[in-house]
């Protein structure tokens, strides 16, 4: 009888129980006008299918859609501050890497490139195929960027570190290099360019048929 009571309240508990009810929230929001509110319940039920799916690995064309809906969720605080444009020919799109390795870096340009002057942070992510072998994929803002010793001090921590939660270091990007070395059989690893007032690039080699 007990595992019958848990078995049932996993079910309730259950993803596609989760999606449903952001579904029927976002419906409702849509009937009392609040559309602006409906799109970023939408945004973050994407976000939710994407992470809930057990594939490790994921095509470029997947990590792009996901952090599309992470940024236009972001712009329902931000607003007009925040511009994201996607250079990515459609070809290298079907190309595999780790997932959720993009969504830390834009996260990182949004939380620390933001300007105080309220200016509008562009944000643009690229992809071409370097040496025939490797996808390189670049997250580039214009934000505030950092100083050389604060710079020197994230390339550190990135190199030395499984994973990097300093906040003022960023979220995470030690966690994405760990994802690269393992993709890339740690031939390549992350690599980070700032200058401060101008702003920061964040390059991520991914071997081409890298990953188990």
């Amino acid at each position: 009888e007990k595992e019958i009571q848990i078995r049932h309240m996993q079910s309730i508990i259950s993803p596609h129980f989760f999606y449903n009810t952001l579904d029927v929230i976002s419906a409702s929001m849509i009937l009392a006008g609040q559309e602006q509110i409906a799109e970023a319940v939408a945004n973050f039920a994407k976000m939710m299918r994407y992470a809930f799916k057990a594939d490790k690995i994921v095509t470029l064309g997947s990590e792009l859609s996901c952090i599309e809906s992470f940024v236009k969720l972001q712009k329902v605080c931000y607003n007009d501050q925040l511009e994201m444009r996607m250079e990515v020919d459609d070809c290298l799109k079907l190309i595999y890497c780790p997932k959720f390795i993009l969504q830390p870096v834009v996260e990182n340009s949004i939380r620390h490139g933001m300007r105080p002057d309220n200016k509008k942070l562009h944000i643009c992510v690229r992809a071409r195929i370097v040496d025939g072998e490797i996808l390189e994929v670049s997250v580039e803002d214009d934000g505030t960027g950092m100083a050389p010793e604060r710079l020197e001090e994230l390339r550190h921590f990135i190199e030395d570190s499984s994973e990097v939660e300093d906040a003022n270091l960023g979220i995470g990007l030690g966690a994405v290099n760990t994802q690269l070395k393992i993709h890339n059989r740690s031939q390549f690893t992350l690599k980070v360019m700032s200058k401060k007032d101008v702003g920061t690039v964040v390059i991520l080699p991914i071997r081409i048929n890298g990953g188990d």
